[in-house]
């Protein structure tokens, strides 16, 4: 068996005149691949067919495919570092698009047992982004083949970033600002600019795989300590976006299910702060010319040899057949620098990855499932989502709901968390409020708080496991309209329920307002019927009546008949019947928490087949008296998801007290004055005063662009105060018939 290996890798190695124009002569490759037959019986590795049903049986094929743009590793001051023009106008194409395009053409020469291609992550540098965005020199990566119809994924590679140095560009890898500064500023701004490379209007970027670098960033930034370079890039990439490092496996520590060791099978980094990033672990290029004999090698390997290259590939089969474990699915992974090959000369990268592809091909042959796969495909095979449905929202108050969901199935892991989670926008997510309730399967109650008044919310259920987050579908309700004015309660057998409010339009007695409401359920007290008139808020109010009408169902008359007035009792003051028997001048004052229990006479055929009606009527005072305006607002703002824009309101305080420092400005966007986006403080505004207040606000990705306006509201607490916009009210001690207070009793 070692005379035949050492054969093999003589003649991988051999060099010949014609090795730059051809492939390897197909008698070496019949050779190559009995021996590399024989060396899978020789490790025990027999082949075992996959089925749809067991998905642990296929060798998972995973290839990252390097552009490393200038591959120039000296300083921007320095004679090696090339400008921006040098490198657009020269190798750009010559070599990283021309390069690119030769591993597509070996591409297309092998298949895996599926009948797919080799899929590449394809992970340029930050001087190939912006060379490729730019109008000048850029739009040349997809003139021969369009990568995503292929299948490819695209992502970053943390090896390289731009510098601005006098107004040039110089792009320079590796060098930068040794700092974890640098290392946040690298990726983010590598990550922008892939965010630019679009083709025919899509954004390219999957933006979910990126290679960290962590050997660049350990031995300066964190003084030889390996662990703690992986976790600060892991966190760095996941806070932006990304869910996978694809990297050496020497930076693959935190979790690794085989310790120091290149692991088999994808796994899930959990590190302390909470950032988790799935890992699939290479060993850099495949090629002859592969120096594995430098000290540390076994410990930081920067390639592998095809020899090396084989013995993996076997060895992890041999894992695989022997592994039971549903939850492991194995897999190779290798890389590829996309440099213009000159032919597949003898040692090369562009010769050890084609020899890998050989050797699969010939372990397809004999049994073997081979799947090529990119990494984020990858992971979505080997982590399902949880199953959840969303329940319909119930008890519904000004400022609370109930909802919940039903986790009817948890995917490839358990459960960690589950809930619902609200805003006043479409499809919510964990990142806004949410409630947590419990982990596993089954169905759950969750209780929603902290609710604005009139406002209309989104509601979804969602499951965690290690795989991700599932939400259930989006359902709406809205809050009730908070009541400024006493609200009456109707006795329900057991306690006193909400029924409605005494509601008025004004703050004036001769302009109050008298409104029919049906109430129900009402259960007899005794020989009386019971209501309570209640003031909740922190207001004072006046009742100017309350008249209780009924009427029969089998009664198809439109006359409403009234019950008997029996009597009126106020908690602080005794007998009011009197001021609630008419509607005429005279009033019941009532500050917060007072209450009136009124009595009325019984029906005269019983309350079967019976409707209730009450006539009423009140008005309210603000206990402070304080009242703003609104002079102006902004222009139109036209939003685009994801941008920022400025939202601004000129208040007037008309009151005689300076605004509390529970005072807001509520803004909200478009023609629903409760649709509430955001809102900035407006404490201690001096009485009489004016004053624009800002918000800057970041339209969520899935917020409709468009052009909009907005209005806004100044609360305190959950009252508004605000004044609409077409009364102008002066200072005085009280409101006038004429002023109106939006948001209230209407």
């Amino acid at each position: 068996m070692k005379t035949c290996t050492n054969k093999t890798m003589k003649l991988i190695n051999r060099k010949s005149k014609d090795a730059q124009k051809k492939l390897i002569d197909h008698r070496q490759i019949v050779i190559i691949g009995i021996c590399a037959l024989l060396s899978m019986i020789y490790l025990g590795v027999s082949p075992v067919r996959a089925t749809e049903e067991d998905p642990t049986k296929i060798l998972y094929v995973l290839w990252s495919v390097h552009i490393e743009g200038e591959n120039q590793s000296c300083h921007e001051t320095e004679p090696c570092c090339l400008g921006a023009t040098d490198y657009q106008l020269g190798d750009f194409v010559k070599k990283d698009v021309v390069g690119l395009e030769a591993l597509q053409f070996l591409a297309f020469w092998y298949t895996d047992s599926f009948g797919n291609n080799p899929k590449m992550h394809i992970s340029p540098a930050g001087e190939f982004f912006e060379t490729e965005i730019d109008e000048d020199y850029g739009g040349k990566a997809f003139r021969r083949f369009n990568w995503l119809a292929l299948g490819h994924e695209i992502g970053i590679q943390g090896h390289a970033i731009y510098r601005v140095e006098d107004g040039d560009r110089h792009f320079c890898w590796p060098r930068r600002e040794e700092s974890e500064e640098g290392i946040v500023n690298k990726l983010k701004t590598l990550h922008e600019w892939a965010e630019k490379w679009e083709y025919l209007g899509n954004k390219v970027n999957h933006a979910i795989t990126y290679t960290p670098g962590v050997k660049l960033e350990t031995p300066e930034v964190f003084d030889g300590d390996w662990q703690a370079a992986e976790e600060f890039l892991d966190e760095v990439a996941s806070e932006i976006g990304y869910k996978i490092a694809f990297e050496d496996w020497d930076a693959c520590i935190k979790d690794n299910p085989r310790g120091n060791q290149r692991p088999y099978y994808l796994y899930k980094a959990k590190y302390n702060g909470g950032t988790q990033m799935f890992k699939i672990a290479a060993q850099g290029p495949v090629m002859g010319s592969c120096d594995t004999s430098y000290p540390g090698y076994d410990l930081h390997p920067r390639c592998e040899t095809p020899e090396n290259a084989i013995e993996h590939i076997n060895e992890t089969i041999k894992h695989m057949n022997n592994d039971t474990d549903p939850k492991h699915f194995y897999y190779y992974a290798f890389m590829t620098h996309a440099l213009k090959p000159l032919g597949f000369p003898p040692g090369s990268e562009e010769e050890g990855t084609d020899l890998v592809f050989k050797h699969l091909e010939q372990l397809k042959n004999s049994g073997v499932t081979i799947k090529y796969i990119t990494p984020k495909d990858f992971v979505e095979l080997y982590y399902t989502d949880p199953t959840v449905t969303t329940v319909a929202i119930s008890s519904i108050t000004s400022t609370t709901a109930s909802s919940g969901g039903s986790v009817t199935s948890d995917g490839v892991s358990p459960i960690t968390a589950r809930g619902v989670c609200w805003s006043t926008f479409a499809n919510p997510t964990i990142s806004d409020s949410k409630t947590t309730d419990g982990t596993g399967t089954g169905s759950f109650t969750s209780s929603i708080t902290g609710l604005n008044f009139g406002t209309t919310y989104h509601v979804r259920a969602y499951a965690n496991n290690s795989g991700g987050t599932a939400y259930g579908s989006d359902l709406t309700f809205a809050t009730l309209t908070h009541s400024s004015c006493p609200e009456i309660y109707s006795w329900d057998g057991k306690k006193y329920q909400f029924a409605g409010s005494l509601f008025t339009r004004t703050h004036s007695p001769e302009s109050e307002f008298f409104q029919d409401q049906i109430i129900s359920p009402v259960v007899p007290q005794g020989d009386a019927i019971n209501f309570l008139i209640k003031e909740i808020d922190q207001e004072e109010s006046y009742v100017n009546s309350v008249a209780m009408f009924y009427k029969y169902g089998w009664d198809l008359s439109d006359d409403w008949q009234s019950l008997p007035f029996l009597s009126a009792a106020h908690n602080r003051n005794g007998n009011v019947m009197e001021p609630l028997l008419e509607k005429d001048d005279k009033r019941v004052y009532m500050i917060p928490g007072d209450e009136i229990l009124v009595k009325y006479a019984l029906p005269p055929s019983g309350l079967d087949g019976i409707e209730f009606s009450s006539v009423a009527s009140g008005y309210y005072l603000w206990s402070h008296e304080t009242w703003c305006e609104v002079l102006a607002l902004g222009r139109q703002l036209h939003v685009e998801p994801g941008n920022t824009v400025a939202l601004r309101a000129y208040i007037n305080n008309m009151s005689t007290e300076a605004l509390p420092d529970d005072a807001v400005v509520r803004f909200a966007l478009g023609d629903d004055p409760v649709a509430t986006i955001g809102s900035v403080s407006a404490a201690c505004l001096a009485p009489g005063a004016s004053q624009w207040y800002s918000l800057e606000w970041i339209a969520p990705d899935n917020f409709p662009a468009g052009t909009y306006t907005y209005r806004a509201s100044i609360f305190l607490g959950a009252s508004d105060i605000t004044w609409k916009p077409e009364y102008y009210p002066t200072l005085i001690d009280a409101p006038s018939a004429e002023k109106t207070k939006e948001g209230s009793c209407n």
